[in-house]
């Protein structure tokens, strides 16, 4: 949470998705669900809620909407440590009394296995809404350039800049957790080596082949490359499964711009992959789902119902 409001470097971008106008555009997208199902109760789930700023000011503007008491809200995190200094730091003290919220241990790709702050095992079913921010930019991905016969993969690594040796060599001790957080501009201050390798989906993880046919129906960026969101992919997938007949799916995520000069970034000591939206819709309209995008100077919204 400290690392979040640091301005060293270049800061983590999660002032507008935290904001209380992002929030309250949510919120009134839960209002109309409810108006329009006239459901006395909806389970929200947000995913990857880390600071939980956002969920205070969901619940602030469900509150101000009149809807606080048919809101259940899930917030959920991989990050059992983030879950317990939301509680620490009071994040959610104003709602403590009302019982709207829960604090869930969640990993994306073990969607079964989520757990209540406590270790009880709790299950994921029929969410009327998933709320994600800055969350496909942070799941595996490859990025691929087409070639007259296949495609190439990049991969990169940071160096010492005084040395050019590998800066995280496996037997590596010169970085901990104390020197992320002192140090939110460490990996900006060394060098990125990277090349192009041939890519061989045969010899790649059942994700990335079971998701590769859609590779070819999304067109390259301004870059010439295809941005492989694999990891994405399956998670909504399974996502989709957990909703209710009348849910639905917002994602808020980075959008790639043309004066950018990759198709990935570094906020702080993080990578974070761009998000090619095409693939996902066309995986989400091969489901048989239907989707709504927006894009602005700032954030790509997905909905996806």
């Amino acid at each position: 949470i400290d690392a979040y409001s640091m301005s060293i470097g270049s800061p983590i971008p999660n002032e507008i998705s935290n904001s209380y106008p992002h929030a309250f555009s949510f919120i009134k997208i839960i209002s109309k669900l409810i108006e329009s199902h006239n459901l006395d109760k909806v389970r929200i789930l947000d995913i990857g809620s880390g600071s939980g700023i956002f969920a205070r000011h969901a619940l602030i503007a469900a509150r101000e909407l009149g809807i606080l008491d048919k809101i259940e809200f899930l917030l959920s995190d991989i990050s059992k440590k983030a879950l317990k200094e939301i509680k620490k730091r009071k994040i959610l003290n104003e709602f403590v009394e009302f019982r709207h919220y829960q604090l869930l241990e969640l990993d994306l790709f073990n969607l079964d296995q989520c757990k209540d702050i406590n270790g009880k095992k709790f299950k994921l079913e029929n969410i009327d809404a998933i709320s994600m921010n800055y969350i496909y930019d942070a799941l595996p991905a490859i990025i691929l350039k087409p070639q007259a016969k296949g495609y190439q993969k990049l991969q990169f690594r940071f160096l010492k800049e005084d040395t050019g040796e590998a800066f995280f060599p496996q037997t590596s001790t010169d970085i901990d957790e104390k020197a992320l957080i002192q140090n939110p501009d460490l990996i900006n201050e060394l060098l990125l080596d990277s090349r192009w390798v041939d890519y061989d989906i045969k010899q790649q993880n059942d994700l990335q082949q079971k998701y590769f046919e859609l590779v070819g129906a999304s067109q390259a960026n301004h870059l010439n490359e295809v941005i492989f969101n694999y990891g994405a992919m399956a998670v909504t997938e399974d996502l989709m499964t957990r909703l209710s007949d009348h849910g639905f799916v917002f994602s808020c995520d980075m959008e790639i711009k043309e004066e950018f000069q990759a198709s990935f970034k570094v906020y702080g000591n993080a990578g974070a992959n761009f998000i090619n939206e095409t693939i996902i819709t066309k995986l989400i309209h091969k489901l048989g789902y239907a989707s709504y995008i927006h894009s602005d100077q700032l954030l790509t919204k997905m909905i996806y119902f």
